[in-house]
């Protein structure tokens, strides 16, 4: 397997910041969108607001991702 190796140099910190957050906000939604639907594919019944709502907020945490600090 070829490995690609990525060097970033920037001139600030908080470039860094907004780059690593997007890669979280990109995985949390990939996971989000793609498969977690599939928990509920074949019994929908256990599909309620409270069991999706407490899936995304485990799932921005398990990514490290604060919604208070999205804005």
């Amino acid at each position: 397997m070829k490995k690609l190796k990525i060097i970033i140099e920037l001139d600030e910190l908080a470039e860094g910041k907004v780059i690593l957050s997007a890669t979280q906000y990109q995985s949390a939604l990939f996971e989000i969108y793609h498969n977690l639907w599939r928990t509920w594919k074949h019994n929908e019944e256990l599909l309620t607001i409270d069991t999706l709502r407490g899936r995304i907020a485990e799932v921005l945490d398990e990514h490290g991702i604060n919604v208070n600090e999205l804005v």
